[in-house]
């Protein structure tokens, strides 16, 4: 058992990965199957809060030594941002991004740019991600048919408006970019919701801009050393697409380091 932590509060998303954490929950898993759980559905099981928090200043050495993955109670509690199990909110915040982007600035200034202009570098991605913590719950109680509008946009993980669960597949995208945008702009995102959100979780909102590692092999790149500086060959294309175990999703929060502490639940 864990004990309260001090947690610093950020913006971001903690959710779960799987449409059944709520029922292995309420079975106890979280105790019986406790790494499995922690990994899949870290709300469920109060590894991270709903908003992303990190709890060590340590969580950056440790992850890239491996911790993640050799102690995963422990890690993914503490660094939820580093491990991957939440995704910092982000978004471009100088209005010049594009243009320095298209310009090169993220390969010549990747410090600089993956901070400031993480959209433009393509540090932040668009993921299927619920937007609260009560999403379970509502799932349960057959929500996301009654309420499909409310839900397409506020639950679309658990609602299979886009992911596929339990295979970590957070990808949120139209699948008819130019159909979207018209079906947006006539309204049909809101007056046919099932139909039309599935398709189209851009255009309609659904999805999530967050800052997350984008290969499954950052971890060992990161232990490798390219997330350095010194490694001149690979650092700008580590910040760009490995941005959580090279540090930089949880550098993005303005908050990051210097908000209020409060006391985390016990993980039991």
């Amino acid at each position: 058992m864990f004990s309260a932590l001090a947690t610093l509060v950020l913006g971001g998303i903690c959710t779960d990965k799987h449409p059944d954490c709520g029922n292995w929950g309420q079975k106890n898993e979280c105790v019986n199957n406790a790494e499995f759980m922690a990994l899949h559905c870290p709300l469920t099981c109060k590894v991270c809060e709903f908003e992303c928090a990190e709890t060590n200043t340590n969580c950056a050495a440790w992850a890239r030594a491996g911790q993640c993955a050799e102690n995963p109670l422990m890690m993914l509690r503490e660094c939820p941002i580093h491990c991957g199990v939440c995704f910092p909110e982000c978004r471009d915040t100088k209005y010049q991004c594009a243009a320095w982007a298209e310009a090169g600035g993220c390969a010549e200034n990747p410090t600089w740019m993956t901070l400031y202009c993480p959209k433009s570098c393509g540090t932040c991605v668009d993921a299927c991600r619920d937007k609260s913590p009560k999403c379970t719950d509502w799932v349960m109680e057959g929500e996301c048919g009654s309420n499909a509008q409310f839900m397409a946009h506020t639950c679309p993980a658990s609602c299979g408006i886009c992911g596929e669960g339990i295979n970590h597949n957070l990808e949120c995208k139209d699948h008819n970019t130019t159909q979207c945008h018209l079906w947006h702009d006539l309204a049909e995102c809101e007056r046919n919701p099932q139909a039309v959100v599935k398709d189209c979780p851009v255009s309609c909102g659904a999805c999530t801009t967050v800052c997350m590692d984008q290969d499954e092999q950052c971890r060992g790149w990161a232990a490798a050393g390219h997330c350095e500086a010194s490694a001149t060959e690979h650092h700008a294309f580590m910040l760009s697409k490995c941005p959580a175990i090279c540090s930089v999703c949880s550098s993005i929060d303005e908050n990051f380091g210097v908000a209020a502490a409060r006391e985390a639940p016990a993980l039991k």
